[in-house]
């Protein structure tokens, strides 16, 4: 079983980083923020092993916008774009599903 590496880009970090003030600044809740990003980062972790196995994604929105290579996984209410180059996962961006078309 192949292992993929993974990079995230600093707009996925920045996503990912906009999501956890959020949830503290706006919700008051530091403690859901806290297991929000982990829960975050361990779907990204998971693509260490399932990165190739997820079809490219057929929302032309997304492929548009990272090219035509463009995969997803979703954890709770966010999902995950990214793109696979031989064998490294590039996180690309994390956003709210309901901004996916």
């Amino acid at each position: 079983m192949q292992e993929y590496q993974i990079r995230v880009l600093p707009e996925a970090m920045i996503d990912i980083n906009d999501v956890y003030h959020y949830i503290v600044d706006e919700l008051c809740a530091p403690l859901t923020a806290n297991n929000y990003r982990k829960g975050i980062f361990n779907t990204i972790n998971k693509l260490r092993i399932i990165g190739g196995a997820l079809a490219v994604s057929p929302q032309e929105y997304l492929q548009g916008l990272y090219g035509p290579g463009a995969r997803t996984i979703v954890y709770k209410k966010m999902t995950i774009v990214y793109s696979l180059i031989d064998d490294i996962v590039i996180v690309r961006r994390v956003m709210a599903s309901r901004m996916v078309k």
